[in-house]
């Protein structure tokens, strides 16, 4: 039996070209999160809504 392909399968996102300075990799600040979101966002323009998950809450 073969599982329907959900949303996540389907959709390949977008990688930012423009990267973010961190201080630390491990522990980015609240600005710095805002930074990446934001630039994952404006890559994936032309996809449908997506998620990003803060691991570190």
């Amino acid at each position: 039996m073969v599982s329907p392909a959900t949303d996540a399968d389907k959709i390949t996102p977008n990688v930012p070209g423009d990267k973010v300075t961190v201080k630390d990799p491990s522990q980015l600040t609240e600005g710095e999160k805002d930074q990446v979101k934001t630039n994952v966002t404006n890559a994936n323009k032309d996809k449908r809504r997506f998620f990003i998950y803060d691991r570190t809450k």
